[in-house]
């Protein structure tokens, strides 16, 4: 378990909210976020839906989540936003285990805490 700083952790969630309340994708805000000094980290429930049903990208700051998926149970969707602009794109990554999506988006170096000795 990640220890959250609350203004990141609700800055976290309005970046994240405007994509999972959108009327038109078919999700509910079945999520979490996290961060630490390393990562941001979102676990979004997608129950019915296996990995190969889901498209994850990164392209100029923004995520795009996609699923072609549509039946009785699924809803195909596709929704693009904005990720913080402290994150690594290149090193986005995710894991889809028992309906749970997670995806971890790396902090850019320069970005991360220091600790500096004092002499």
């Amino acid at each position: 378990m990640y220890l959250l700083n609350t203004r990141t952790e609700d800055a976290l969630d309005r970046v994240f909210e405007g994509f999972f309340n959108s009327a038109n994708t078919g999700l509910t805000r079945n999520y979490k976020t996290e961060t630490n000094d390393d990562n941001y980290i979102v676990e979004m429930a997608l129950p019915g839906y296996e990995k190969k049903d889901i498209e994850l990208s990164a392209k100029d700051n923004m995520l795009t989540i996609e699923s072609s998926e549509h039946d009785a149970w699924k809803r195909s969707f596709s929704k693009s936003f904005q990720i913080p602009s402290d994150v690594n794109n290149s090193k986005i990554s995710a894991e889809m285990k028992n309906g749970i999506l997670t995806i971890t988006l790396p902090k850019a170096e320069q970005s991360k805490t220091k600790l500096i000795n004092i002499k």
